[in-house]
């Protein structure tokens, strides 16, 4: 059943980022947070839409992963994999005392709250497309 509904939410999840113009490489790059034009979930989806610049997107990324998975065992030790690189470390207290928090006074509903309205303002400061 969870995998059912998995599949369920994904095709959702594809259906409404294409429907919003996330496959488009042009929106995500003018919003600046891209290199390629697309991120992991937005690049799969485009290439399920066929474009194929997605698709070298993605054919990388998995080949990027496999590299990774042969040197793995020979980067391991080092300074990448430290607590705040090695993904042990969480923004706001989580509860969970195997993480580092990186801001622990500030109760995680307020952090993050606090995050979305300067995304919000960011987003209104910004200058908008032009029509033409």
């Amino acid at each position: 059943m969870q995998i059912f509904l998995a599949i369920v939410l994904g095709l959702f999840f594809g259906f409404v980022l294409q429907k919003a113009g996330a496959a488009n490489p042009q929106k995500i790059i003018g919003m600046g947070w891209a290199i390629a034009g697309f991120c992991p979930g937005t690049g799969v989806v485009a290439a399920g839409a066929g474009r194929r610049d997605a698709i070298v997107f993605v054919i990388g990324g998995l080949f990027g992963a496999f590299i990774f998975t042969l040197i793995y065992g020979s980067i391991k030790d080092t300074f990448i994999f430290n607590k705040i690189g090695g993904g042990t470390a969480t923004l706001a207290d989580t509860g969970i005392e195997k993480y580092t928090t990186l801001v622990p006074a500030i109760p995680p509903v307020l952090l993050a709250g606090g995050i979305a309205v300067v995304f919000i303002i960011i987003s209104l400061i910004l200058p908008g497309e032009k029509k033409s």
